[in-house]
C-alpha cells in the first residue's frame, strides 16, 4: 500500500505553546506530553495530508510520541478532523532514545504491516536524512518565527 508518512510535533502539530517546558535547566517532558491537547493543527500540512488520502494515498503517522500517549493523540487527530490509516509510535520503553532511530524502527514496523512509503514528512532533519536513506523521500518541515 503506497503511503506518505507525517510526523506530529511541529509537523502537523504547531507545539510551540509548550516548548516553554523544554527550554528550562531541567526540561519537563512530563507537562511537554500532558500539554499537547492546546496543539492547533498546521494548516498546510494537514492539507496536504487530506489531499494525498482523498487520491488514494495511505497517510501515516511516524511519531516520537510514546504508545502510552495513543489515546490522546488519537483524540487530538480526531477533533481536528485528520483521518488517517496508521499510527506508529515510540514505544513506552525507548523514553532518551535517539529519535531517527526510533524512526527508523517504526518505518520497519510499517513496511512489515504492508505499507510502501514513498514520501516523508518531517521536523528533524537527522529524520530525513535516514528517511532518505531507507529510500524515501523526505521533505524538511521547518519552523519560522
Amino acid at each position: 500500500m503506497r503511503a506518505w508518512i507525517f510526523d506530529l510535533d511541529k509537523t502537523m502539530a504547531d507545539s510551540t505553546h509548550r516548548a516553554h517546558h523544554l527550554r528550562q535547566e531541567h526540561p519537563d517532558f512530563d507537562a511537554w506530553r500532558s500539554d499537547t491537547a492546546g496543539d492547533s493543527p498546521i494548516s498546510e500540512i494537514v492539507e496536504i495530508a487530506k489531499m494525498a488520502r482523498s487520491s488514494g494515498v495511505k497517510v501515516i503517522v511516524i511519531t516520537g510520541r510514546r504508545e502510552a500517549d495513543r489515546c490522546h493523540t488519537s483524540a487530538w487527530l480526531d477533533a481536528h478532523g485528520i483521518a488517517i490509516d496508521a499510527m506508529f509510535m515510540r514505544p513506552d520503553g525507548l523514553r532518551n532514545a535517539d529519535n531517527s532511530a526510533v524512526k527508523r524502527g517504526l518505518l520497519y514496523n510499517a513496511r512489515a504491516k504492508g505499507y510502501r512509503p514513498v514520501l516523508a514528512f518531517d521536523d528533524h532533519i537527522e529524520c530525513c536524512g535516514m528517511y532518505l536513506e531507507e529510500g524515501v523521500r523526505a521533505l524538511w518541515v521547518a519552523q519560522y518565527g
